[in-house]
């Protein structure tokens, strides 16, 4: 059997995208999602209870999405990621069950520190001397200009995959919201779309969805 961690990006980015990771949560289509804290607001309350409520429920991981200090720039140290882990707790009332980073792949490094001090999962970014839990291969991500899901790329990642293996598929569904600068805003829906149309092909190569808290 292959294993693979479908991870939703972004949750608090915005409501509507949201709305989206929630039913994919609550569908059991996907197992996984990160969490931009510095994006939560007080709008988001009942959603934030929806996802700790699945929390209970099911058994699904709810990680950090460590985002830099600054939007320009790639800046993120010890101190910047402390910071969002504390408030990742005061927001949830329990710790992140992983870590990953936000656009800023370069980071990771960083990022890495953190999670292998307080014994956290973190993505496999293609860091170094990791000792914590991971994925044996880098996760994957869509090429192109806003990585949104296509069934060519689809196809060979799959094809790419070994018996035994444990692999993360990153993805980023939601729904156009006007409201949102975000530059993955409309490929969003194509994400969303890409995860359903998953399922069947996943049972069909015996392939199980699962969370990093099955690492």
């Amino acid at each position: 059997m292959i294993k693979l961690i479908i991870n939703a990006d972004d949750f608090g980015y915005s409501k509507v995208f949201n709305e989206k990771i929630l039913d994919l949560l609550e569908k059991d289509f996907i197992k996984s999602t990160t969490v931009l804290v510095n994006w939560i607001t007080d709008e988001q309350k009942e959603q934030i209870q929806r996802l700790k409520k699945l929390n209970t429920q099911k058994n699904i991981s709810i990680g950090l999405h460590v985002e830099s200090k600054s939007r320009a720039e790639s800046i993120l140290d010890q101190k910047e990621i402390a910071r969002q882990y504390e408030l990742f707790k005061k927001i949830f009332g329990f710790g992140p069950s992983h870590v990953d980073v936000h656009k800023f792949i370069e980071s990771s490094d960083e990022a890495t520190k953190f999670a292998d001090e307080h014994n956290l999962p973190i993505r496999n970014h293609g860091q170094k001397n990791i000792k914590t839990k991971n994925t044996p291969q880098p996760f994957f991500r869509f090429g192109g200009k806003y990585w949104e899901f296509n069934w060519p790329e689809m196809n060979k990642f799959l094809k790419q995959m070994q018996a035994g293996g444990t692999y993360e598929l990153c993805v980023h569904p939601g729904q156009y919201d006007p409201n949102s600068a975000s530059a993955f805003n409309k490929s969003r829906e194509k994400d969303y779309q890409g995860i359903i149309e998953l399922q069947p092909v996943l049972k069909e190569e015996n392939i199980k969805s699962i969370s990093y808290n099955d690492l």
